[in-house]
């Protein structure tokens, strides 16, 4: 039997409260994080398959921890996905750049968001 996955969701709780039963519907333990401050410092403790940004308040954050989770050759290959309402243009050029994948929710449905961060882990 595979070993479960694990993610790091960083997020609005409320919008995390709604993709919570869709992760587990396909086996995958979530540790959520409310603020950004504290990511980093969770992703080396708990060491997730993947993180997950879904709708961040601040675009900056992101980038300044992609850039720092990046110089720790242990998180290099970390899966980071960006999950925002409106991504687009050259913030969507630098996160690609910086090896982050983009998806935009609203024309996504929340279960298809979640499909294919499944399949990602795969």
């Amino acid at each position: 039997m595979p070993l479960q996955k694990h993610i790091i969701i960083v997020g609005d709780s409320q919008l995390l409260s709604e993709f919570r039963p869709l992760f587990v519907h396909y086996d995958i333990n979530t540790t959520e994080v409310l603020k950004m401050n504290l990511t980093l410092e969770t992703v080396k403790i708990v060491q997730p398959d993947a993180v997950v940004f879904l709708l961040p308040r601040y675009w900056d954050d992101v980038t300044r921890f992609v850039q720092e989770l990046r110089k720790d050759k242990e998180f290099e290959a970390t899966p980071i996905l960006y999950i925002g309402s409106l991504i687009e243009g050259e913030d969507q050029r630098i996160l690609h750049q910086m090896g982050v994948q983009t998806l935009t929710l609203g024309p996504l449905p929340p279960q298809e968001v979640v499909r294919y961060i499944a399949n990602i882990l795969k």
